[in-house]
């Protein structure tokens, strides 16, 4: 039997082993950070997505109810970690005090709430024709144009830190056009809102109507009596002469037929069934001969 040489195999060292798992580990890690860093992003997204929603369920309930007081305006309170809406949910034309949704950003990722040239907490209110007032719903008090207005981050960050990775904007416009961008987006550019007023009483319907006339008042016409068409004259129906009645015809009167003679017995029955006829003769027992 032939003997096998062991001396020529040879396994991997301590040193080969310990090199592989590190290696390993270090591919682990990074994959796990990756992973973690996309599902923060994720979860960022979505609670910037949700506080824009939020935004724009407010604006439409105001035009809706076509809300004119700073009580009656729908809106969302912003703090650190929360942000609630405020809309008409019964449905019953007004906002009650009851009528609030809070969303916890709590336990949701580490998402944090940074605003920009405002200090927390702070409302987002939207009149009748959608525009957009922080607090007291003065007109004065708008949201900058052009400028973020909050930072959503991944954990703490500052204005000047926030860039695509660690953060989204809310843009909110004096119009109250809502956007969500990426932390280092520019942002849109959007004009104040020209809005003219008319006097009351000036016969315009301000539901349908929206104009840039800032003229006076409409000065109405003499009112002018309606034209009356002439009456027009019916054309009379020509006479129809009308056929002439026939007389019924009457049925003409049947002539009975003789009846015939009658062999040696009397004429009998009434009318006789048989009479004597010339040359026969009746006898005194009116018999016929």
């Amino acid at each position: 039997m032939k003997k096998l040489d062991l001396t020529s195999q040879r396994g991997a060292s301590v040193i080969e082993i310990l090199i592989v798992v590190a290696l390993i580990g270090i591919l682990t890690a990074l994959a796990v950070a990756r992973f973690g860093s996309a599902r923060e992003n994720f979860d960022r997204r979505n609670v910037a997505r949700e506080f824009k929603v939020s935004l724009e369920r407010a604006r439409f309930d105001s035009v809706k109810r076509r809300a004119s007081t700073c009580t009656d305006m729908s809106g969302v309170t912003v703090n650190t970690t929360n942000f609630t809406l405020m809309t008409d949910m019964n449905q019953n034309g007004t906002l009650d005090a009851s009528e609030r949704r809070q969303i916890d950003l709590n336990g949701r990722s580490n998402v944090t709430i940074v605003p920009n040239g405002v200090n927390l907490p702070f409302t987002i209110r939207f009149d009748e024709r959608g525009r957009a007032y922080l607090n007291d719903c003065d007109p004065d008090s708008t949201p900058t144009a052009n400028v973020p207005l909050l930072f959503f981050c991944n954990g703490v960050c500052t204005t000047a830190t926030a860039n695509d990775q660690n953060s989204s904007v809310i843009f909110v416009s004096p119009a109250g056009t809502v956007a969500m961008l990426n932390g280092g987006s520019g942002m849109p550019t959007f004009g104040a809102p020209t809005v003219s007023t008319q006097p009351v009483g000036d016969g315009i319907n301000h539901d349908l109507l929206v104009t840039t006339d800032t003229g006076t008042a409409p000065t109405p016409g003499p009112s002018t009596s309606p034209v009356t068409s002439p009456s027009a004259t019916p054309a009379t129906s020509p006479s129809v002469t009308p056929n002439p009645t026939t007389s019924p015809s009457t049925s003409p009167t049947a002539t009975p037929t003789p009846a015939p003679a009658c062999a040696t017995h009397a004429p009998w029955g009434s009318p006789p069934a048989c009479t004597c006829v010339l040359p026969q003769t009746t006898r005194s027992n009116g018999q016929c001969k």
